[in-house]
């Protein structure tokens, strides 16, 4: 195609020829992945949660004993990780998709995944202490 064809075409036709970004298969993947298995943690955690405070009510020492529970304390840790990871990864793309000034949308994200991770941290490393009383 030589240079006087290239001008004639409309924005549409030249925007045709680009393709897909090539990402948006493998975002959606990694969304689905996390949101089921965010839906299957949440639900068997409030029941063992809910089966705790029936057989023994709502006190603290009844709460860190079922914190102190390897399974619920290794499923809290994996709830935590992969919902972090979930909300960062959704709220991403929103950025992506809606901010249009580059160093903006850097720095949103930046921050978005520092946010994200740091209080991932938190959460797990809360789990941590109870799970072996530091």
């Amino acid at each position: 195609m030589n240079d006087n064809e290239k001008t004639f075409r409309s924005e549409i036709g030249r925007a045709r020829n680009l393709g897909s970004a090539k990402h948006g298969t493998d975002d959606w993947f990694n969304q689905s992945v996390t949101a089921i298995a965010v839906m299957m943690l949440s639900p068997l955690l409030m029941l063992t949660f809910g089966y705790a405070v029936y057989t023994g009510g709502i006190s603290y020492e009844n709460m860190l004993t079922w914190a102190k529970c390897p399974i619920n304390a290794l499923a809290l840790i994996l709830l935590i990780s992969i919902a972090f990871h979930h909300g960062a990864h959704g709220m991403q793309v929103v950025v992506e998709d809606y901010v249009h000034c580059e160093a903006a949308k850097l720095a949103g994200i930046v921050m978005l995944k520092f946010f994200s991770a740091t209080m991932a941290l938190i959460g797990i490393m809360a789990v941590i202490k109870i799970q072996f009383g530091v």
